[in-house]
């Protein structure tokens, strides 16, 4: 949908990974894409830079593993934070869209990157990229890349429908 909206582009793409397991087009050049979904959302980023995203529903990151994540300034930013359990899952998935435009993965050392100061809602230089990060009612989400992109809300509804009419589809799904 987001290759038909942005690019035109109709007939469906063939994808494959490269070093690090990143997706790529194969027969596609000059524009790049990251996937990431969780129980009730996909979130996905087509453009002509570098991209790397996240969702994470709301959870419980272990206390334990919070101290081989997460940097000993968000640490202290999590201990004043109005709403900490969101607020970490919204550095989760900072490092995990971060990961991914690097084309790492979580296979960097994670504590020693801080999004501190990456404040949600708006797009922010960090270190040789820019980032986003939201929080939505059941998940928070980050796109991570080269340089702002637009970002735009699919809903479930509108998603069914492209597809009926793009695959000629009848009745309900």
């Amino acid at each position: 949908m987001a290759l038909y909206r942005e690019y035109k582009i109709t007939k469906k793409p063939l994808f494959l990974f490269g070093e690090e397991n990143k997706p790529y087009f194969k027969d596609i050049t000059g524009i790049f894409f990251n996937l990431s979904h969780c129980k009730n959302a996909v979130l996905c980023a087509v453009g002509e830079v570098e991209n790397g995203v996240d969702i994470q529903e709301y959870g419980d990151i272990n206390e334990n593993a919070s101290e081989m994540i997460f940097h000993t300034e968000e640490m202290a930013y999590l201990k004043s934070a109005v709403f900490p359990e969101q607020e970490k899952i919204r550095f989760w998935s900072m490092k995990e869209a971060y990961g991914k435009y690097l084309g790492k993965g979580i296979l960097y050392d994670l504590p020693a990157v801080s999004f501190a100061k990456v404040l949600p809602d708006r797009w922010q230089q960090f270190q040789n990229a820019y980032i986003l990060s939201t929080m939505q009612q059941t998940a928070a989400f980050s796109v991570c890349a080269k340089s702002p992109m637009t970002v735009c809300t699919v809903s479930h509804t509108e998603m069914i429908a492209f597809i009926k009419e793009r695959y000629k589809i009848e009745g309900n799904a």
